[in-house]
């Protein structure tokens, strides 16, 4: 509790996710519009700097008086989190100029999680672009840049991926990406836009027996 004391100086603490919140008291979690008060335990599983992916625990009453089967007791997750998550208001804004472009799926799931789900946005007039890319509650904006620029992060990608021979996915690492490049979401988002518009020609094929993936050429459409 923060005290009077106008020199008070909250301390800050950095714990690794998942993380659990436990109290005999309430909880109270806003984002200043809407409010879940809890009492009990909180399962933190992911955050960003858009939203937080949490679940809530009933209290367990019935944990001291123990099971006759030596079994632990069923932990229910609280209906109102679910209401709470929905009215907040955590979506990040499309800037004004920006329309939807496509959606697509992310064809894998890393560590158990839900595949991620990529929103493209562009910009007409100066053919920008931005992508959400939303995953287990989080939504993370990235913004790409004009291919009318040629230090922007799209036009950096566009530079990169125009190789004279096919290329796949795994051939771009980001530790040897070029600045602008070194995360996977952007590389996926970059080849994703542009095959859409036409830069790169997207092929799907078929390794092994049931792995599929995608291959990449650079096609003749320029820049206007």
């Amino acid at each position: 509790m923060r005290n009077g004391n106008s020199n008070h100086k909250p301390k800050r603490y950095s714990f690794p996710l998942p993380l659990v919140i436990k109290s005999d008291s309430t909880i109270t979690i806003t984002d200043g519009k809407a409010q879940l008060i809890h009492q009990g335990e909180i399962l933190i599983r992911s955050a960003s700097d858009q939203s937080i992916a949490f679940e809530t625990f009933q209290p367990e009453r019935n944990l001291q008086q123990g099971n006759k089967h030596g079994e632990e007791p069923q932990r229910k997750i609280s209906p109102r989190i679910t209401s709470l998550i929905e009215s907040l208001d955590v979506q990040p804004k499309v800037p004004n100029g920006y329309s939807r472009l496509t959606t697509e799926k992310a064809k894998t799931a890393s560590h158990g999680r839900e595949r991620s789900i990529y929103e493209y946005y562009k910009r007409e007039r100066d053919a920008s672009y931005m992508v959400l890319v939303k995953r287990n509650g989080n939504i993370r904006p990235w913004k790409l840049g004009s291919l009318l620029k040629p230090d922007s992060t799209i036009s950096i990608a566009l530079k990169e991926f125009s190789r004279e021979k096919p290329f796949y996915r795994r051939d771009l690492k980001p530790e040897r990406m070029p600045s602008g490049l070194k995360h996977g979401q952007i590389i996926k988002a970059c080849l994703s836009i542009l095959s859409y518009e036409g830069f790169l020609d997207r092929t799907e094929i078929l390794v092994g027996k049931k792995r599929k993936t995608d291959r990449y050429i650079r096609t003749l459409k320029r820049l206007p």
